[in-house]
């Protein structure tokens, strides 16, 4: 069998040269190129090779498209780009790629969904939710809205793309590449333009997922066929009068392991995944730092209220709650939990990049490499939050989008959220103190 080695990409990092070359005209000039022609889905430069250590790689200029990296048109641009490069004297790579931004977990469940899904009463950061038959997101955490009156709230927060997302029954495709079914849901108004606060209460959030609940439920069931299958294979060799009193303790250990996964199966269905109800979102638009602002916010029953607690990350981190948020500083090194349970880590890039999501305009995001084996995000991890490695943890981001097959992930800045959530509502908005609600 033959292996061929993949390029490792790395953040751009303080005092690189490419900075300043990027922000001095090489970025205006290639992005006229790139944005010629339409589907384009976003320009990253980062540092990127076979050496595992950053300054080892060359600077590559990636440019990824939905489809086509061998049209003659893309060719073309890819070649100009190239050119406009050494025009520069400058020794930069190019590389035009073929992949999908993905926002939501909409694979196929066998690829994304999870087969062990906490099911909380009180859900914490990065938990499995997802809209009324939408696809799986997740929970970034709590947010507290002190209103004008002095009325304070506590609210469930996550992206838009993953509350209000809802799904019908037509298929096909349309003219623009979309399943029609999801052309229907970024035309409508709501999903488009957001939620004015508390104006409908129509919007259901589930905990876990819809996908994530069936499939946790498939695992089980599986579970409970395969001991079912192994007993009845006991019992044959019974009826042949060749058991064993070895093959009856297994039978027995069996049927209480039956009666166990049975019992499991009935709470998980019987579990209220009713998590609330969205009480108002952003919609699909730019925010004053010239990224997307994507956010949602749950109005939860008060039973269900969880706190932001923060699972241990690093060993001589323990696990607590987090008031506290923190300014997005290039070159930092974060982690970022997901609705599995895993942790990942990261480190933030001196250069936004340019990206091109389906539902919104053009934007400049900040973007993250993963710093260590696991990409930094996976489909499903929209809406959670990203924190900083002070003691304790700091909130400094929430996951919007992240390549579907390319280790990077962009984030917006917490603070932009926040100040965006209190411009809506007319309040201050910050996270919910240590205290359970």
């Amino acid at each position: 069998m033959r292996y061929e080695a993949e390029k490792v990409p790395f953040a751009i990092r303080q005092g690189d040269p490419i900075i300043r070359i990027w922000n001095s005209g090489l970025e205006v000039a290639v992005m006229e190129i790139v944005t010629e022609r339409k589907g384009w889905i976003s320009v990253d430069v980062l540092r990127r090779g076979y050496f595992y250590q950053a300054a080892k790689n060359p600077v590559e200029i990636i440019i990824t498209i939905a489809i086509g990296a061998t049209d003659p048109v893309w060719q073309d641009i890819f070649r100009r780009v190239r050119q406009r490069c050494k025009e520069a004297d400058l020794n930069l790579e190019v590389d035009l790629i073929e992949d999908e931004v993905v926002s939501s977990n909409e694979d196929t469940p066998e690829n994304g969904a999870l087969v062990h899904t906490p099911y909380a009463e009180r859900p914490q950061i990065s938990a499995s939710i997802g809209s009324c038959g939408g696809p799986s997101g997740s929970l970034g955490g709590y947010v507290e809205v002190v209103f004008a009156g002095g009325e304070k709230k506590v609210f469930g927060l996550t992206c838009h793309h993953v509350a209000l997302y809802r799904k019908t029954e037509v298929e096909g495709q349309s003219e623009l590449g979309l399943t029609k079914r999801s052309e229907i849901d970024i035309m409508s108004g709501v999903f488009k333009n957001g939620l004015p606060f508390n104006e409908s209460s129509e919007y259901v959030v589930h905990q876990p997922s819809d996908d994530d609940h069936h499939y946790t439920l498939k695992a089980h069931e599986g579970i409970l066929l395969a001991h079912r299958e192994q007993e009845s294979k006991l019992a044959q060799k019974f009826e042949f009068g060749i058991g064993t009193d070895r093959d009856e303790n297994i039978r027995t250990k069996l049927r209480l392991r039956m009666q166990e996964v049975e019992a499991d199966i009935q709470k998980l269905k019987s579990f209220d995944r009713g998590f609330g109800h969205v009480a108002a979102s952003s919609g699909f638009r730019l925010g004053g730092l010239g990224c997307n602002i994507d956010w949602a916010i749950v109005e939860v029953p008060r039973h269900r209220l969880g706190v932001n607690q923060v699972p241990a990350f690093l060993p001589f981190f323990d696990s607590m709650a987090t008031d506290q948020t923190s300014d997005l500083t290039p070159g930092v090194q974060v982690a970022k939990f997901s609705r599995d349970g895993s942790r990942t880590r990261g480190e933030f890039s001196f250069i936004k990049s340019n990206v091109n999501l389906a539902n919104s305009a053009p934007s400049k995001e900040w973007v993250f490499v993963s710093s260590g084996e696991l990409p930094f995000s996976t489909p499903g991890d929209s809406g959670t939050f990203v924190f900083d490695y002070q003691q304790p943890p700091a909130v400094g981001g929430m996951v919007i989008a992240g390549h579907k097959w390319w280790p990077w992930t962009y984030v917006t800045p917490i603070k932009v959220i926040l100040d965006d959530i209190g411009e809506k509502l007319q309040g201050r908005v910050n996270l919910p103190s240590y205290e359970d609600p």
